[in-house]
């Protein structure tokens, strides 16, 4: 609990309370009125950590030497290359990278990204601009008509223009919003902003991991696309929802009743198709000639009692079901 106050609140990964569906609802939440998300790719970052960037941090806010060295320790991972007698054989040992399996590294690993997550805090505070967008000029336009006309039919046909545009400017370049959400080397990065800026983020993350922490970012699989259409991020499809149009009261004229726009949130969805092409691969289903999707026996459940296969098959159902217990779609997957 020596690293654990310090954490900020976006990152979900290896923390008492957060998991995947934490960082999730975040997004759900949080994330309805941006446009970009940067959806992050470390290579190999488990692999790749500098031990003296691990010994370093953790010098900081540890000061016994003996716990130190003995996490230090913990850290080399000898290999042994060439030669097949005790003479021939070579110890190599590696100075990057924490143990795969061991206790410590999701820790360890949380504490190096911990100073991602303030340089994303940093970045998030000189990137945000502005305190609303300004109001769209053509949206302003018709609704000063429509107030000023007394003809009812181009009072309503102003209204039904001004409901297919936004009241706002999303283009505004004085408007800019900025967050992130991390679970262990895995993180969005969402935007209100334009594609360039999109672009220019990504650079500077990619020359912070690589330049304080030694990592790299995998430009090639770190991808830039509109909230509109859809990524997928911790298992989950994360697309955007068009507004709503609600009925509320005027609060200045309460007996008058107004329609008003709202920004849904983002929609969470279990990736159907991803889990049904597992399903396949795993045997559990097939596709006949005209692609329909089947059952599959697994046979080599055949020795095994009733009570056995059945607790086999409901163990991966409650499984699968729990975990995409947040989903929007949840009634489409019970019926696959």
């Amino acid at each position: 609990m020596i690293f654990e106050p310090f954490f900020l609140e976006n990152n979900h990964g290896f923390r008492p309370n957060k998991g995947v569906h934490s960082a999730l609802k975040q997004l759900h939440m949080k994330g309805g009125h941006f446009t970009w998300v940067i959806n992050g790719d470390i290579s190999k970052c488990f692999n790749k950590i500098p031990h003296d960037k691990i010994m370093f941090l953790l010098g900081k806010r540890i000061s016994c030497h003996r716990t130190l060295e003995l996490i230090k320790k913990s850290l080399v991972n000898p290999a042994i290359k060439n030669g097949y007698g005790y003479a021939g054989r070579t110890i190599i040992h590696s100075y990057m990278g924490t143990p795969q399996g061991s206790i410590v590294s999701p820790i360890l690993s949380n504490i190096v990204l911990h100073e991602f997550d303030l340089f994303c805090s940093k970045l998030k505070q000189s990137f945000d601009k502005g305190a609303s967008r300004r109001v769209n000029p053509k949206y302003h336009s018709l609704e000063s008509a429509r107030h000023k006309s007394k003809n009812t039919i181009l009072r309503s046909e102003h209204l039904k223009k001004m409901m297919t545009m936004p009241s706002r400017d999303t283009q505004d370049p004085n408007f800019r919003r900025l967050t992130f959400v991390r679970y262990a080397d895995d993180f969005v990065v969402l935007l209100i902003s334009n594609l360039t800026d999109a672009y220019t983020v990504r650079r500077k993350i990619k020359d912070f991991l690589k330049n304080h922490l030694g990592l790299d970012l995998n430009v090639d699989k770190t991808t830039i696309n509109n909230i509109k259409n859809g990524f997928n991020f911790l298992g989950a499809h994360i697309k955007k929802r068009g507004s709503v149009i609600s009925k509320v009261r005027n609060k200045n004229l309460k007996s008058q009743v107004i329609r008003k726009r709202h920004v849904r949130r983002l929609s969470i969805l279990a990736p159907l198709d991803n889990i049904i092409l597992k399903m396949i691969n795993l045997g559990f289903a097939k596709r006949n000639h005209l692609g329909d999707l089947l059952p599959k026996s697994r046979r080599e459940l055949v020795n095994l009692s009733h009570f056995e296969i059945l607790s086999f098959y409901n163990s991966r159902i409650r499984g699968t079901l729990n975990f995409y217990s947040f989903a929007g779609n949840y009634d489409q997957l019970r019926k696959i």
